[in-house]
């Protein structure tokens, strides 16, 4: 067994105590901060019924604000929003009635969107990004190319190249867009992923790998702990996927909790991914998997091939992101 080093032993009761203040301190200001209604969350029971989710009706928001130096509300007029992720903000870009439009013009803000169809959010070998030359396009690569573009611009060439014409839609934009983007105009981040990576089987929490960016739940906390530290002022919103209904080997439709890849079923990902939001302080959380378009409703919301939003879907979308983006104001 490894020994303490001398200087932690000497200190060793002091560490103690601060450790135990912290823990008061932090306890008594999500108190506060739940009692003043600046956090909504409702605990949803994590043992998951295997006949169904439907029962559920509460969700799991976290709506939180950003703080001052002195502990008091950063009230910002929102006038710019960052998009990133993939479907839900991508595959309509450019077209009437696209969730872009839909929240111009319920914010008044403009909308960045830097969201791109086809990519997914996790990394397939972060030591490595050009095994997989899409892995340049998750959240987490794109902003440290916004921040840091010269230090790993070369890679993000390299892998627009291997690509060629099997590069995202509007990736070149996005490219050019980030690389010259002046976040001290930014008041608010949307990161929102739809079920991409349940469907190509890709790692689902932090728990399934060492290194972050390889896991759904990872590579988005690591995006918002980015924009965290190289962004305080910036409020981050994470907008989770929503439900997806599912079919059995036979073609019958079948509760998803019944319809599992490698690593578990899409409520997996979205509670991995809820759960690493929640260890960030200043990250605000929408659920959509039980509060937007759910097993309950999808019906309603969803277009035939029952992954994309329809109208009244991007409708309800854009109601509730308003919501939590305005909340502030």
């Amino acid at each position: 067994m490894s020994k303490l080093p001398t200087s932690i032993k000497k200190h060793y009761h002091t560490f103690i105590i601060l450790a135990g203040i912290l823990l008061i301190v932090g306890i008594a200001a999500i108190i506060y901060l739940r009692f003043k209604g600046f956090i909504n969350f409702v605990t949803v029971d994590k043992e998951i019924s295997d006949e169904s989710l439907a029962s559920y009706t509460d969700n799991n928001d976290i709506l939180l604000p950003l703080l001052d130096k002195d502990g008091y509300i950063l009230k910002r007029n929102v006038e710019n929003i960052l998009v990133l992720g993939n479907g839900p903000f991508a595959d309509d870009y450019g077209k009437k009635g696209s969730l872009e439009s839909l929240l111009e013009k319920s914010t008044g803000a403009n909308v960045i969107n830097c969201a791109l169809s086809g990519t997914h959010a996790t990394q397939t070998d972060p030591d490595n990004v050009l095994s997989d030359p899409l892995d340049v396009y998750t959240a987490y690569y794109l902003l440290n190319y916004m921040a840091f573009p010269e230090a790993i611009a070369e890679n993000v060439e390299t892998a627009y190249e291997m690509l060629g014409d099997k590069n995202p839609p509007r990736a070149r934009e996005v490219l050019d867009t980030l690389s010259s983007l002046d976040m001290s105009e930014v008041q608010v981040v949307v990161i929102m992923y739809d079920l991409t990576d349940y469907y190509e089987n890709r790692l689902v929490n932090l728990d399934d790998t060492e290194v972050d960016e390889a896991s759904f739940a990872g590579s988005i906390y690591r995006a918002v702990n980015f924009l965290n530290v190289i962004y305080p002022e910036t409020r981050i919103i994470v907008s989770s996927p929503y439900y997806n209904p599912q079919k059995d080997v036979n073609g019958e439709y079948v509760s998803a909790e019944l319809v599992k890849n490698d690593y578990g079923t899409p409520s997996n990902y979205f509670y991995s991914l809820g759960g690493a939001i929640q260890a960030v302080s200043t990250c605000s959380f929408l659920d959509n998997y039980f509060g937007t378009v759910t097993e309950e409703n999808y019906s309603e919301y969803l277009e035939k091939d029952e992954r994309h939003l329809n109208k009244a879907g991007k409708e309800l979308l854009t109601k509730r992101l308003t919501e939590f983006i305005t909340a502030f104001n």
